[in-house]
């Protein structure tokens, strides 16, 4: 998944700043003696960012599943959260930055691995694809029995958060392709 930093498949951010013909906002403080206020990122510039992010990451799943986890995410984090971290849309689009520049807490990255079933969407076949091309049938039988729904879950949330799981079901897929 791009937008966690890690390599655990999660597909997740990117755009240009103003998004695909999204209106930016700009704050006009200037009394004519500072330059111009820069444009301030809208929602729909962070989830355009984030739909480009994605698919930049491989057609795992349909263009509408994509816009609608990227809407979900956005909303879970907040533009101000992204602001605040100085993380702009072309941060996202470009992969300049993860979610990991961000101040998310547990329920936050629960939220963001609730977005992919709200969505219509698996977690585990963003996982699973990063694996297909390396297993054997034998293989197959192995990675079913070890992610499960619920430990590519825990894999993701800790991913988002930065924390190291032990044993890491991920880690463990390893001794599957051998």
């Amino acid at each position: 998944m791009a937008c966690s930093g890690s390599d655990s498949g999660g597909a997740p951010p990117s755009t240009r700043p103003g998004g695909s013909g999204a209106a930016s906002t700009t704050v006009s403080t200037n009394d004519g003696t500072r330059p111009p206020a820069e444009p301030v990122a809208t929602e729909a510039d962070y989830v355009d960012a984030l739909v480009e992010n994605f698919q930049q990451a491989g057609s795992v799943f349909a263009d509408e599943g994509v816009r609608c986890l990227a809407e979900h995410w956005v909303a879970a984090i907040g533009t101000d959260t992204f602001r605040e971290a100085s993380i702009t849309p072309a941060d996202l689009t470009s992969n300049g930055s993860s979610l990991e520049a961000l101040d998310i807490d547990r329920s936050t990255a629960e939220a963001l691995a609730d977005g992919f079933g709200d969505c219509g969407l698996d977690l585990r076949t963003v996982y699973l694809r990063t694996l297909e091309a390396d297993l054997s049938e034998q293989g197959k039988v192995c990675v079913d029995d070890l992610l499960t729904e619920d430990a590519v879950r825990r894999s993701f949330v800790a991913d988002v958060l930065g924390e190291k799981l032990d044993p890491d079901p991920l880690t463990q897929v390893d001794r599957c392709t051998r």
